[in-house]
């Protein structure tokens, strides 16, 4: 692409943003913001121009996030599980060294390369716009007009140079295996956990699934004394659920308020089945009578089945009535019947009946399957698909998040006694 071409390019991209076209001559650009004047050189239009003819010629490759050449790549970075987005490091880190010829990488804030990849991005330059209320360059002309490209947002970013490589295809996949080992040392020797960004810059923020709840939030700050007294270990397993922001840590500690009472419940069940059986006018002490009975015990001990015990569990504290409203409130909020329509979980295809005497199995079932994806990372159990954090199917699991913690919040309130 032409010089000429990529600056007429920058101009468009930048107005459609917001932007105002100042000036302008075959050399620069000045744009005007909310606050100032922003000059668009011809350094940076040259690399621009420079990058657009590549990607044509196949030369360099834009993706999620980031953008890889045949010896070059940079991908997008944000701290996961602390709800706080990009972070910077303090300083750089580096991996290798830059000097000898060989791979080397760096965790740093994103290069001016890594810029120039995105300027076509409306979304970034959405932001970069945005910015303008507010941002006061580090450095000004003389004639007040700020370097635009001081005025990017930059998101930390690992940046992996020298890549032995023939083609673009070959680059990504050697630099991926690099990436994740110098990822894995960064949160093993400095305890920050990073994750590539799967997309960048993020797509503007959509209603919390997550957060969803049935019941009203409390406005008041002048609250009733607690008349009742909830069990202190279901209480730190739904504190747990609700201190992360990380969907499968969520998950399981709410489906541990429902695994706490899995034995007792069970055993419920069979003290009542005792109870009918002794009760039985017709029950005789004798071996035929007794036989009966011991077998009801030997056919309790051989039920392992956890999803039966989770079904006990829902049937024994969930009210029905409340389930149902709270699915149809859910996926009303949701705007598609997740529930009340077949869909595939981790290898589970079902749905969610709302006939009382198969609601409960129907819940059990759907929970179970999500358990096992986060439990069992072995494609042994039950051979359903694997489940890998930090990817699409962190976002299945997110999507199940509130049922569990309503079946959670439910359970709680149910099983408490009065002070």
């Amino acid at each position: 692409m032409s010089f000429e071409d990529a600056r007429i390019a920058f101009r468009d991209s930048h107005v459609k943003a917001g932007f105002a076209l100042l000036e302008e001559d075959h050399e620069h650009v000045v744009l005007g913001g909310q606050r100032g004047k922003y000059l668009a050189d011809k350094p940076l239009l040259e690399a621009f121009s420079t990058y657009l003819t590549q990607r044509e010629q196949d030369q360099i490759r834009p993706g999620a996030g980031g953008v890889c050449s045949t010896d070059y790549r940079e991908q997008a970075l944000t701290v996961i599980g602390t709800g706080r987005g990009p972070q910077r490091t303090p300083k750089p880190l580096v991996f290798g060294d830059p000097k000898d010829g060989q791979p080397w990488v760096q965790v740093a804030e994103a290069s001016d390369a890594f810029v120039v990849a995105h300027l076509l991005n409306a979304d970034y330059l959405t932001r970069a716009y945005q910015r303008t209320e507010f941002f006061w360059a580090l450095r000004r002309t003389k004639d007040g007009i700020d370097p635009i490209l001081a005025l990017y947002p930059r998101p930390l970013t690992i940046q992996v140079y020298n890549i032995p490589a023939g083609s673009i295809d070959s680059a990504l996949g050697w630099s991926g295996g690099v990436i994740d080992a110098c990822l894995f040392r960064v949160a093993f020797a400095k305890q920050l956990v990073l994750n590539l960004s799967d997309t960048w810059p993020s797509p503007a923020p959509r209603r919390n699934r997550q957060g969803f709840v049935f019941s009203e939030t409390e406005k008041a700050t002048t609250l009733d004394l607690p008349k009742t007294q909830y069990l202190p270990d279901l209480l730190k397993f739904y504190m747990l659920g609700m201190s992360t922001d990380v969907p499968e840590l969520q998950f399981l500690a709410f489906y541990q308020v429902l695994e706490f009472f899995f034995v007792s419940v069970s055993d419920e069940r069979l003290y009542s089945q005792l109870t009918r059986r002794l009760g039985e006018p017709t029950f005789r002490a004798v071996p035929e009578h007794f036989d009966r009975i011991i077998q009801d015990v030997l056919e309790h001990r051989r039920v392992t089945d956890e999803t039966e015990m989770l079904k006990l569990v829902l049937a024994r504290y969930v009210n029905h009535t409340d389930l149902i409203a709270f699915l149809e409130k859910y996926q009303k909020q949701l705007g598609e019947d997740i529930y009340w329509r077949r869909r595939l979980r981790f290898g589970y295809d079902g749905l969610v009946s709302r006939e009382i005497n198969h609601t409960f199995g129907d819940i059990a079932r759907i929970v179970k399957a999500v358990r096992n994806a986060l439990v069992h990372s072995s494609d042994r159990h039950e051979r359903g698909p694997r489940h890998v954090p930090f990817s699409e199917s962190s976002d299945a699991v997110r999507l199940e998040v509130p049922l569990v913690r309503f079946l959670a919040e439910r359970t709680i309130v149910s099983s408490a006694q009065a002070l």
